[in-house]
């Protein structure tokens, strides 16, 4: 789940791959993950949003 002020959304969560990423803080290696709501859209027009989660103990996050 999801939520927005009092609005909440079932979302679909999936682990797509392991890479390499350029950031502030230089090359780093993430988990990417991509989301979808599983009901209507996740935003007011549709759409999804993926997120980097680095692969070390920081967990330093990057999204799109």
């Amino acid at each position: 789940m999801i939520g927005n002020d009092d609005k909440f959304k079932e979302i679909q969560v999936r682990v797509e791959k392991h890479e390499m990423i350029d950031t502030s803080l230089g090359k780093l290696a993430a988990w990417n993950v991509n989301t979808s709501a599983l009901k209507e859209g996740l935003f007011k027009e549709g759409g999804q949003f993926r997120i980097w989660f680095s692969a070390d103990e920081r967990k330093y996050t990057h999204s799109v």
